[in-house]
């Protein structure tokens, strides 16, 4: 990893845990329903991040 990447990530961390910045999540959705993710990300009704899970293994 380069060192402005290092430093960037050791920033967004510190932030995270004072609790300068918060993490929204919309909803989360299994791999399978991707398609369906992407398609209700385009309607711009979701008011944070769709997060998609992936099946350990």
């Amino acid at each position: 990893m380069s060192v402005r990447k290092h430093k960037a990530l050791s920033e967004l961390r510190v932030r995270l845990e004072k609790g300068d910045l918060r993490v929204i999540v919309d909803r989360t959705c299994p791999i399978a329903e991707l398609v369906e993710a992407h398609r209700y990300v385009d309607t711009g009704r979701r008011t944070g991040n769709v997060v998609i899970t992936v099946p350990a293994g």
